[in-house]
């Protein structure tokens, strides 16, 4: 408790053993530490390990063995990724701007990666890099990539060797699409 000797009564302020006895109890009973590791290690998700990401897991509905043709168990980084991409797909609409920006926040650090609409119902996740074999198994396996009602989804990496073209594209920015 934070100013605990304003509480003690004034007869007994004065009383050294028993103002001791508080001030020790207090200090092995200060919860501040604790409740800054409960906050740091379970409750933020982005700083959460271990345990306190298993309880994310099952708060989003998620495990740490994805279920691949060979189960992959998935270290802290991308079972929080994996975290990331169940909760977004839970709360999040399928639209293709969204949709780029969930890759970019969840895979943006390993490489280029958007989202094409073929528009013939068919939607590709396109990563240009190679992901790692935990990041394969989430992408194909976990089944947390959102996918829209009715529309047939594809995946697609490649490794890009050398510096990418910067010449303009004949496409669509990644953030806007506009319909005929």
């Amino acid at each position: 408790m934070q100013n605990w000797s304003q509480t003690l009564i004034s007869k007994f302020a004065n009383n050294a053993p028993l103002v001791a006895l508080i001030s020790s109890f207090n200090a092995a009973m200060d919860p501040t530490g604790q409740i800054e590791n409960f906050y740091k290690y379970i409750w933020n998700v982005r700083t959460a390990v271990g345990n306190g990401l298993n309880i994310w897991g099952k708060i989003v509905g998620v495990s740490r063995v994805v279920p691949s043709p060979v189960p992959v168990t998935l270290d802290d980084a991308d079972f929080q990724t994996l975290i990331f991409a169940k909760a977004a797909a839970n709360i999040g609409n399928v639209a293709v701007p969204t949709l780029n920006k969930l890759l970019q926040a969840i895979f943006g650090g390993s490489g280029l990666v958007y989202v094409q609409d073929n528009l013939d119902m068919t939607l590709s996740y396109v990563f240009l890099f190679q992901p790692s074999p935990a990041q394969q198994a989430i992408i194909q396996y976990s089944g947390v990539m959102p996918q829209p009602a009715g529309v047939l989804v594809n995946y697609f990496w490649t490794q890009v060797q050398g510096p990418l073209n910067t010449q303009p594209l004949n496409t669509w920015p990644l953030n806007q699409f506009a319909l005929g």
